[in-house]
């Protein structure tokens, strides 16, 4: 239920989507005669968009607070190598990677918890995530909104610029 947007894997035919219910499909034959495949899962539901570093699915799981990373270097048999928790008020939502494959933006507003934004590290080479300890963590607090009034912004996204 609810597929989210597919991703083509480091070898450059492999296509996977995850759905929004947590679930990991592998699609096969894709020139041909496509066939879908599920191939993973974790509980709960609200796993979004997510990233591809080298032969690492990365992707936030807000039920387990985390955003965790899996070895698809054999796309029917996802691995998990690394889960970093963010906090258990966090329900980690939207991610995004720079440029090098080796920085991850992460924001916590989506669907509940606190909206704090983080800045986090993979390695490329192992998957290993980890906190960035020379960024702050963006704490989104109450702002003010004229003509509206105080409110908790909901970060939904973000980007790496220059």
């Amino acid at each position: 239920m609810l597929p989210g947007e597919p991703r083509t894997l480091a070898d450059g035919k492999t296509v996977m989507f995850g759905t929004f219910t947590c679930g990991l499909y592998r699609v096969t034959d894709v020139a041909t005669a496509p066939k879908v495949d599920f191939v993973y899962s974790f509980p709960g539901k609200w796993c979004a968009v997510p990233v591809v570093v080298g032969k690492y699915w990365v992707w936030t799981v807000p039920e387990l607070r985390s955003v965790v990373a899996l070895d698809v270097s054999n796309p029917a048999k996802p691995k998990e190598v690394s889960r970093l928790m963010l906090g258990e008020s966090m329900e980690p939502h939207w991610m995004a990677k720079d440029e090098s494959g080796t920085r991850l933006v992460v924001n916590t507003g989506g669907h509940g918890g606190d909206a704090r934004m983080y800045l986090l590290r993979i390695n490329p080479k192992t998957g290993a995530l980890s906190r960035d300890p020379t960024t702050p963590v963006l704490e989104m607090g109450m702002v003010e909104v004229p003509g509206i009034g105080d409110m908790v912004p909901r970060p939904h996204g973000a980007v790496f610029g220059n």
